[in-house]
């Protein structure tokens, strides 16, 4: 009798027990929907089996480890860092996200905590650390419509139909080309894909940052860091990554400014703005820094007067400051449109979107006016015309830093529209700002040809919009006279005989005279 009043204990207990570490359990389900809180809920029960599904991806001070995962079907991948930093994990491409859109988290991630993705089908995943894009990473997801071929070489890829896949396709061969074939192999594919494929040049920074740190890695060791007029496709991307990696390993930001004399010597001649571009990067990857520490989160005006305070104390000319700030303010606006690190960029949107801008001293305003205007596109569309009519309405000071913004402006808008033959829409935003800011408005749509053209090809596209018939007689005239002003500043005098040649007009061009055979 007693043995079995024992046994109906015991069965009374396991039963109790049962129910309480269900309870619990469920408890922790419903109390969160985050997966690294039922992950370590998991692992603290011992319940996890690394055969059956779970995997784990560690972000280290050399990267991600490791740095390519095979997985099936339905398996979850756990991410976490022993760096002592907050860490991102994201789809590609940098900064967009756009490869696989559902794989990021939407926010840093703290150091102490981890984030999960299950992977519902099959595919290529490749992936970066979004708050420092030089550490990548690959999923492979094993399943019945994995499709593998694509990879195989380089001219597949032309044939795959479906965007996010090319584009997939061509990050793996990229990375492939540069491990397997070194920098150079890997400019000349970077290269042929800018020239030849009309998608690239608006979704290839990150690429740009893939260059970058192999470039810095060459230069650390006293090697050629693969640097070329190319190095400026995709909004100078190669120096974004290269000055990251260079903060990142050495935490001396004064070297930069070594780094962008060197640039300066190496590619001066062929590119004249190239140190601008280089201390813009200063002050971009300074910003980055500084908005990535956890006390700073959601303190803009903090961070932007650290950042401000940086270039100051790196650079003494009035040029190399204003580059420094231009670097300060796009990092600013683009955490910000975002909604990064604190920031609510619905928030941000009930105001004026130059309100940032009001608020800075006058020595950083036209900086701030320059980048903060990237931002409005978000709020209304890709449309030119209304941006212009809403920054003549909107943005205090013109008469000091209408030109700069005008100029802008129209340079980021032949950003996404290079690939057109048609800018009636530039022309017409032209037409509706001040006689006092006209110049400086066209010179802006010249000038967007001349950054987010081909170094090498830049008359062709230039020469086109001159001849546009949505230009007077006496617009082309000087559209083509300033557009050669322009080149002359980039180009030798045979490739300058070569390239008058481009101009399909009646019309007399002065500066091309001297050019002639």
């Amino acid at each position: 009798m007693f043995q079995r009043q024992y046994i109906k204990v015991g069965l009374i207990f396991f039963f109790v027990v049962t129910a309480i570490f269900f309870t619990l359990y469920s408890s922790v389900l419903s109390a969160s929907n985050s997966p690294s809180v039922i992950m370590r809920f998991k692992q603290q029960l011992g319940l996890i089996n690394p055969d059956v599904g779970e995997h784990r991806v560690i972000l280290t001070k050399d990267g991600f480890q490791p740095a390519s995962l095979v997985i099936e079907e339905g398996d979850m991948v756990t991410f976490s860092t022993n760096i002592g930093k907050a860490f991102w994990p994201a789809s590609n491409i940098h900064p967009e996200h756009t490869l696989y859109p559902a794989f990021d988290p939407q926010k840093p991630v703290a150091p102490d905590d981890t984030w999960s993705f299950t992977f519902p089908e099959a595919g290529r995943y490749s992936f970066h650390d979004h708050i420092f894009a030089n550490f990548t990473g690959l999923i492979i997801v094993n399943g019945s419509n994995l499709d593998t071929e694509y990879v195989s070489n380089i001219s597949a890829c032309a044939s795959v139909s479906d965007l996010s896949k090319k584009q997939q396709c061509w990050d793996e061969q990229l990375k492939q080309e540069l491990e397997t074939q070194g920098i150079d192999a890997a400019f000349k594919y970077f290269i042929d894909l800018y020239n030849t494929e009309p998608d690239v040049p608006k979704n290839c920074h990150g690429w740009g940052h893939i260059l970058g740190r192999a470039g810095y890695e060459l230069y650390s060791r006293g090697e050629d860091p693969g640097l070329r007029p190319e190095a400026s496709y995709c909004g100078y991307g190669y120096f974004h990554g290269f000055i990251a990696e260079l903060i990142r390993q050495t935490g001396d930001i004064a070297q930069t400014e070594l780094f962008c004399n060197y640039v300066v010597e190496k590619l001066g001649q062929v590119l004249p703005s190239v140190r601008g571009n280089c201390i813009h990067g200063v002050g971009h990857g300074a910003t980055a820094m500084l908005i990535e520490e956890t006390e700073n989160y959601g303190q803009l005006e903090k961070v932007i007067n650290q950042g401000t305070a940086i270039c100051e104390k790196l650079f003494k000319n009035t040029s190399d400051l204003e580059n420094c700030y231009d670097g300060v303010f796009n990092e600013s606006q683009q955490v910000l449109l975002q909604s990064q690190y604190g920031l609510s960029f619905e928030e941000f949107k009930k105001n004026d979107l130059f309100w940032y801008c009001q608020r800075q001293l006058d020595v950083y305003k036209k900086s701030c006016y320059f980048e903060f205007v990237g931002i409005a596109p978000s709020v209304m569309g890709d449309d030119v015309v209304k941006l212009t009519e809403y920054a003549l309405k909107n943005a205090r000071n013109l008469d000091v830093s209408g030109e700069k913004l005008m100029s802008k402006i129209a340079a980021d808008r032949i950003q996404t529209s290079i690939v057109s033959n048609n800018h009636a829409d530039s022309i017409t935003a032209c037409n509706l700002v001040p006689l006092y800011l006209y110049d400086s408005c066209f010179n802006g749509i010249l000038n967007g040809f001349i950054q987010h053209g081909n170094p090498l090809n830049l008359h062709e596209k230039g020469y086109a919009f001159c001849g546009e018939a949505g230009l007077t007689q006496a617009q082309q005239s000087s559209c083509y006279e300033k557009y050669t002003g322009h080149l002359e500043n980039v180009y030798t005098n045979e490739q300058m005989k070569e390239s008058c040649k481009y101009i399909q007009s009646a019309l007399q061009v002065s500066a091309c005279d001297k050019y002639k055979s």
